[in-house]
């Protein structure tokens, strides 16, 4: 799956400004990385904007809400559940208790999550 966004990267003695053109957000910080982290927060906000506004028929509102919604937002999710930096989740947290389980609190779980055993 192709990346849904172009950044353009710009570098000056002031820092980095980050442009992209399919939803128009220009970002900047005093380093790549700060400008790339306003931008994922660019798009959080501005997808909230536009979920706040009744924009679903002007352009380029319409798109831009269709891409974020569809496209960008899922990415951004996938991406994140991949990374190796984000901080463990409760998901994350359970999934490690429950592999250090005994054998009793299988039997005593069991029955909470199968509707009948078949012999």
């Amino acid at each position: 799956m192709m990346p849904p966004l172009t950044a353009q990267i710009s570098r000056d003695e002031v820092g980095v400004t980050l442009y992209c053109p399919e939803l128009n957000i220009y970002t900047c910080g005093k380093t790549e990385q700060e400008a790339r982290g306003k931008f994922i927060n660019a798009i959080f906000e501005y997808w909230h904007f536009l979920q706040a506004h009744d924009f679903k028929n002007e352009l380029p509102y319409k798109e831009h809400l269709e891409l974020l919604t569809n496209e960008v937002l899922p990415v951004l999710a996938s991406a994140s559940l991949r990374s190796s930096h984000r901080p463990p989740s409760f998901i994350d947290k359970l999934v490690k208790l429950l592999s250090r389980r005994e054998e009793s609190w299988d039997a005593d779980v069991f029955g909470s999550l199968v509707k009948s055993s078949a012999p």
